[in-house]
């Protein structure tokens, strides 16, 4: 009878380890779950930052071309006057 009891004891616990087992195997699914999510945002902000990045450089782009088309042109202007001055000298 020992024995048997014993048995049963040792059933029950393995029944008892069963819902922890799907427990525990349901927190891995979720925690998995989150994590994904969590990559995702992060993606998202990275893909954000990159974008503002490329913004900032295309701005700046902007203004150093615009900047190289006043130096020609402030250029032009010197190099008129430089022969004008040249003229009258």
């Amino acid at each position: 009878m020992n024995q048997r009891h014993g048995k049963a004891v040792h059933v029950q616990k393995e029944n008892s380890s069963v819902p922890l087992e799907v427990n525990a195997a349901k927190l891995t699914v979720l925690a998995t779950a989150l994590t994904t999510l969590a990559d995702a945002v992060a993606t998202f902000a990275a893909l954000l930052a990159l974008e503002d990045v490329a913004k900032a450089a295309s701005e700046e782009q902007s203004q150093s071309d615009a900047i190289q088309k006043q130096l020609i042109a402030m250029q032009k202007q010197l190099d008129f006057l430089t022969s004008e001055a040249a003229k009258r000298l």
